[in-house]
């Protein structure tokens, strides 16, 4: 069977940064390790169980008989190809630990391996098989690269390579006899490469930039997602229409902001990346870590059980702390968006201060203002009375000041006031005194979470919401201003 060139699969960006991004100290591989019980069958042997396991699925898991074929001269993304030569007996291997088989001896095996990088002219992929685990045990570790499949993808892939059952999956066997295709040439490589380009003239230019991009949007990283729509922003006007043809276009925004600092935040886990690894594991039961979760909650149990002395966790908590309610107000913005758009969130309309509302919501921000040491305090018509859904008010004002909290200049101040209007409106009004925001940023400030949501409930409210910047009358600031009927 002759290969040809449009055989070949590209890979993308984001899956090719993965392989760029490699040092001799830094890998793109990622592994998991898992350990399992022999069966009672004497004979039993694991290495033989694993490699037939895998063997049978080859057909059904195709990153798993591909390897990188380099475009000469790097003018585009690298192609897999089928391995011509592949061989399971280099992929799956079989090792073992010596008695007494400890879980430290184990830690420093596996530490050892995925140490090492993946063979680059191979499929980019190894599993081990691990004997010599007391209590009739053996593990199994696996290493993939990153560019060939990612996380979900890879628990999915080891699903595959597992039994449903005790008793075993009836694998059906492939249709046909699995025959690799003759690996392409270098000019067939390029002829493919150079067709892209030939096609889409403004990708030789821009295949960095888009590289960056996806790479910015996959790490949140607003600095690279803004350098790359510099470079792409240049290709503008008839001579970017004609380099661009044929390419897909989406909207650049102006993202502002600092440079981001290139050096990681102070903390215990943090330190210079060598080119060795180390690997510990601990086993409990899951009525254990309930048992414990329930006497001294989650956060303490989960540092109590990584840090490897107290004062590490201790200096870890305050950061924790503030991801997890962070993540926590992200996961219920989610939810309650879902609710207002079909219209399933009820309202309840109450007589209520505006003086509790207020001195809520900022006791509430404290710890984060505390971090950057931003001064919080009520103001404006404290005696107020609203006729409000005052956790859903409460729920708005809270987003709308932590998002101004975060935005706002270090040792500084952020407004929280309310008023009451002419014509018996209560204006609610969150400023800040940092960068101003540019006018595309500001009309798609509230199309993401949790800002959606405080958008769709002053709808479901009834209220009016805007963001106004400058704020202030030297240039400065954003402004939230929400209206209350």
């Amino acid at each position: 069977m002759r290969a040809t060139v449009a055989s070949m699969k590209q890979l993308s960006g984001l899956d090719a940064t993965f392989l760029y991004m490699e040092t001799p100290k830094q890998f793109g591989h990622v592994s998991s390790l898992s350990i399992f019980e022999k069966p009672d069958d004497p004979n039993y042997d694991p290495f033989t169980a694993w490699r037939a396991q895998i063997d049978a699925r080859l057909h059904t898991l195709e990153p798993m008989r591909r390897k990188l074929r380099d475009v000469p001269l790097r003018l585009d993304h690298p192609f897999w190809i089928d391995d011509a030569d592949f061989d399971l007996d280099f992929h799956v291997r079989q090792t073992a630990i010596p008695p007494p088989g400890s879980d430290q001896q184990l830690s420093e095996l596996v530490s050892r391996i995925i140490g090492r990088p993946l063979d680059r002219a191979r499929p980019l992929w190894e599993t081990y098989v691990i004997e010599g685990l007391p209590d009739n045990r053996f593990a199994i570790l696996t290493k993939v690269h990153h560019a060939t499949i990612d996380g979900a993808s890879g628990a999915e892939l080891l699903t595959m390579m597992l039994d449903e059952s005790p008793e075993g999956d009836d694998v059906p066997p492939p249709a046909t006899e699995w025959k690799p295709e003759r690996p392409p040439t270098d000019p067939e490589v390029l002829l493919r490469a150079t067709a892209s380009l030939l096609r889409k003239p403004g990708r030789a230019i821009v295949l960095t930039s888009r590289t960056v991009r996806q790479f910015g949007q996959s790490t949140r990283n607003p600095v690279l997602v803004a350098a790359a729509n510099q470079v792409r922003g240049s290709l503008r006007g008839p001579i970017g229409s004609l380099l661009n043809a044929g390419r897909e276009r989406t909207p650049e925004t102006d993202i502002k902001g600092p440079l981001p600092s290139f050096s990681a935040p102070r903390t215990p886990f943090n330190d210079s990346i060598t080119p060795h690894r180390r690997f510990a594991y601990r086993s409990t039961s899951l009525q254990a870590v309930k048992d414990i979760k329930n006497a001294v909650g989650i956060l303490d149990s989960a540092l109590g059980m990584t840090a490897e002395m107290p004062e590490q966790a201790a200096s870890m908590q305050g950061m924790m702390r503030r991801a997890t309610h962070r993540l926590g107000i992200l996961v219920q913005a989610l939810v309650d968006v879902d609710l207002l758009q079909r219209d399933a969130m009820p309202l309840r309309l109450a007589d209520t201060g505006w003086n509790a509302i207020a001195t809520t919501v900022v006791e509430g921000a404290l710890g984060i203002a505390a971090t950057k040491d931003v001064t919080l305090a009520p103001a404006g018509d404290l005696a107020a009375r609203l006729a409000c859904d005052a956790v859903m008010v409460q729920r708005m004002v809270g987003a709308l000041l932590e998002y101004a909290i975060a935005n706002a200049p270090a040792k500084s101040a952020v407004d929280v006031e309310g008023v009451r209007l002419e014509g018996g409106r209560f204006r609610i009004r969150i400023v800040h005194r940092g960068r101003p925001i540019g006018s595309v940023t500001l009309d798609k400030l509230f199309t993401t979470l949790p800002l959606r949501f405080c958008r769709l409930a002053a709808i479901r409210h009834g209220a009016l919401l805007r963001a106004v910047s400058p704020a202030l009358d030297d240039g400065s600031g954003l402004a939230f201003e929400l209206e209350l009927p």
